[in-house]
């Protein structure tokens, strides 16, 4: 009987002991938890905090250093804006006028009658497109018209000096327009700068065969996709009605001139010059513009 009351009592200590283990560990168990919600309340407040202390940071820091830092970011690299010479343009490098002679004034068909001189513009518009021309010209007396018109588009730019090309002068113009936010006006000087590079490849042609350089001029023509771009991503800039409507008619006038190189290249006869319908198509474009 004493053995039974023995083993009872062992029973009874046993099952206390488990019960003390159990409770024990569930006590363990809620302050793990508590300590680990309180952890990651910490956390979040130093998070806040830090992100507090940048914003109030950067708040302090000069203004002109955050505008650099954000210009000089990676994604701000690639939404800036392209110049107007990275759109390449420029098909004439040279032409051998040794073996080509200027074809003589005449009238032509969309041309108007033949003049001496060029005919005066009355706004800054044609100017920039007459000026655009005159670089693209051969001809040596465009010099004093050159200057002219730089005077009436450009006037703060500097004058060329001896050591640059008549090239480097042109971009020097053409990005004081566009350095000033005038993206508009340097569109249009653009455009009389490859228009006008069109059209001395057309007036000077074989003495012979009455042609102008075709390889040339077909080289020009496939250029006219990047005037075109350059056309689209000014006209999205500029702001002046009068110049986004002129941009818009120098798109326009640009499929015309594609369609009217393609034109001679099939209607061709023996009747007349293979491409005075192009060349009168392009010394039309300089009317839309006064």
């Amino acid at each position: 009987m004493e053995k039974d009351n023995e083993k009872d009592l062992e029973k009874k200590v046993l099952e206390q002991e488990c019960q003390d283990k159990e409770e024990e560990k569930k006590e363990n168990e809620a302050k793990n938890a508590k300590a680990s919600k309180m952890n990651k309340h910490i956390l979040i407040g130093v998070a806040v905090l830090a992100v507090v202390g940048l914003m109030l940071f950067f708040d302090n820091e000069p203004k002109a250093d955050v505008q650099a830092a954000v210009a000089n970011s990676p994604v701000s690299q690639k939404k800036k804006t392209k110049s107007a010479r990275e759109f390449e343009v420029k098909f004439l490098d040279s032409l051998d006028i040794s073996k080509h002679v200027k074809k003589p004034r005449r009238h032509m068909a969309g041309m108007g009658a033949p003049q001496n001189t060029a005919p005066q513009v009355s706004n800054r518009l044609g100017a920039a497109y007459r000026l655009g021309m005159a670089f693209a010209s051969l001809d040596s007396e465009n010099e004093t018209q050159r200057e002219r018109l730089i005077d009436m588009v450009v006037p703060t730019v500097e004058r060329r000096q001896g050591s640059d090309s008549l090239e480097q002068y042109f971009y020097d113009c053409v990005g004081g327009v566009e350095n000033g936010g005038e993206r508009g006006i340097a569109a249009i000087m653009m455009s009389g700068y490859y228009f006008g590079s069109l059209c001395t490849v057309l007036e000077y042609v074989n003495e012979e065969s009455n042609l102008p350089d075709e390889r040339t001029l077909a080289k020009g023509i496939k250029k006219m996709e990047n005037l075109k771009e350059y056309l689209n991503e000014s006209l999205k800039a500029e702001k002046e009605v009068k110049t986004t409507m002129a941009i818009q008619r120098l798109e326009a006038a640009a499929d015309s001139v594609i369609s009217s190189y393609y034109n001679c290249q099939s209607d061709y006869g023996e009747a007349g010059g293979k491409y005075d319908p192009l060349l009168a198509t392009i010394k039309g474009i300089d009317d839309i513009l006064k």
